[in-house]
């Protein structure tokens, strides 16, 4: 056997080491998901890795549609800018914002 279909895989689980808020941006190597739900520490949780969410942004400047955007997980929010490659992407908006907007519509990708 080469492979055995388990899950579409939307949503992975984790056990996390401290307790996670829900919305919270979860980082693991080239890994991104958003926990739906609050997970206490050393539980069986589970993250979403696809979807869409309103999310977090650095303001100051419009974000058009389809900008891809970073990860600052120093400010938890997202940005245009990768920082040098420091930043992980995580997606994609699909939504247009306002220079002042304090969130953006994203994508999940990976």
């Amino acid at each position: 056997m080469t492979a055995r279909f388990v899950h579409q895989g939307n949503n992975l689980d984790i056990v996390p080491a401290t307790d996670i808020d829900s919305g919270s941006v979860i980082i693991s190597g080239d890994l991104i998901g958003i926990a739906s739900l609050p997970i206490p520490a050393d539980a069986l949780g589970s993250i979403t890795v696809t979807g869409v969410f309103d999310i977090r942004r650095e303001t100051g400047a419009a974000t058009p549609l389809g900008t891809k955007l970073y990860f600052d997980a120093a400010n938890n929010r997202v940005s245009d800018d990768d920082d040098s490659g420091a930043r992980p992407y995580i997606g994609m908006s699909v939504q247009a914002a306002a220079d002042n907007d304090p969130t953006v519509r994203l994508r999940l990708n990976h």
